[in-house]
């Protein structure tokens, strides 16, 4: 109960304004000195807190028996007080250890939290950089954007590898691999037009190859989405 007590007068004088705080130390200090007189002054601790008590802690009452009683009562408890203030006041400038523990540990609660949320905004950017360098790494000039009607269609196989192509209406697959094979050079000489054929990959079907006779601009409008690549039918 007393351990109880001295906690409750700690945390209390803890909540006071630093002002108040100050001036109660002061206060408790020269207490303290009065009472260690007490040989010479006959103010022991008990008679110094019965004298101060009614200064600090004030009871108003209105003069009935049942007041009186309770006025006797509230001296009573305050005077006890009083006499712990002055007798432990060591004790209540120091921050209670459960309080130093309850803080030191939301410290650490909120420095672990602190980290882990770092970690995890280092690892998110990490991950949106790594896919910013797949994007770039994956990207070539074929993915490049073209202009409105032009097709780019690739040739791995000749020595013009890619070229973008202008659709007209009478624009025909046949055209399109007669462009390449006039790029004469290297194996491109070996090649014959009845060889190598324009395919149509992706987009809304998987991969078929072109007639020569098939209009370029119409097919397109079917498929814009599809990959143009000229090759021989035994590649």
């Amino acid at each position: 109960m007393k351990k109880q007590q001295l906690q409750a007068l700690n945390l209390l004088v803890l909540l006071l304004p630093e002002a108040n705080r100050d001036t109660l130390k002061v206060l408790l200090e020269f207490l303290q000195r009065v009472a260690a007189h007490r040989e010479k002054n006959k103010m022991t601790l008990k008679n110094v807190a019965m004298v101060m008590a009614p200064n600090l802690f004030t009871f108003h009452g209105f003069g009935s028996k049942t007041i009186e009683q309770s006025e006797f009562v509230m001296a009573a408890g305050t005077a006890n007080v009083m006499r712990f203030m002055i007798q432990y006041q060591n004790l209540l400038w120091t921050i209670p250890k459960f309080i130093v523990n309850q803080v030191r540990k939301q410290n650490t609660e909120s420095q672990k939290k602190e980290k882990k949320d770092k970690a995890m905004k280092k690892l998110l950017k990490k991950m949106a950089y790594d896919r910013e360098k797949h994007d770039k790494q994956e990207k070539t000039p074929n993915d490049a954007d073209v202009p409105q009607g032009v097709i780019r269609v690739q040739a791995p196989h000749l020595s013009k590898v890619s070229m973008a192509i202008q659709l007209t209406e009478e624009l025909k697959a046949g055209d399109i691999v007669a462009r390449f094979l006039s790029q004469k050079s290297g194996n491109v000489q070996m090649l014959k037009k009845e060889e190598v054929f324009l395919y149509e990959i992706g987009g809304n079907i998987g991969e078929r190859c072109l007639d020569d006779e098939t209009y370029m601009k119409d097919l397109y409008q079917l498929n814009p989405n599809a990959e143009w690549v000229i090759k021989s039918k035994q590649s």
